[in-house]
């Protein structure tokens, strides 16, 4: 299946930092096991498919913000609470270091630019293909 993404990406996937995707997957289409077309330009006449991966993974994701406190699960365990203000929130651990993870294998500079970009409250999946 034909999977799309910014070209500022694609340097990032073919290095394999970012190593999974995350996605509103409303109608339940991706499963393990099924091969991702990854490209650039989708439905436009500049489509280039720069890839070809398996999915390995898809886990669910939930992103709620309380303030400033960004709170995170993924299938259905909490992997982060973290205070964008400076206060770390530690929950089982580093909720940075953990935020921080999810962040560079989802192909961003770091937590925040992931915290910009995931601004709302989100639900959707993960989609791994390492």
């Amino acid at each position: 299946m034909v999977i799309g993404f910014k070209e500022h990406f694609v340097v990032s996937i073919l290095s394999g930092i970012k190593q999974h995707t995350i996605r509103e997957d409303k109608h339940n289409r991706w499963k393990p096991g099924m091969l991702m077309h990854m490209a650039t330009g989708v439905r436009t006449k500049n489509y280039y498919q720069f890839a070809l991966e398996t999915c390995t993974r898809v886990d669910k994701i939930e992103i709620f913000w309380a303030g400033t406190t960004i709170v995170i699960f993924i299938s259905g365990m909490q992997i982060c609470e973290f205070n964008t203000a400076g206060d770390f929130c530690n929950f089982g651990g580093n909720g940075y270091l953990n935020l921080f993870q999810l962040a560079i294998k989802d192909g961003f500079d770091g937590v925040d630019s992931f915290t910009k970009w995931f601004d709302k409250p989100f639900i959707g999946k993960i989609i791994y293909w390492w």
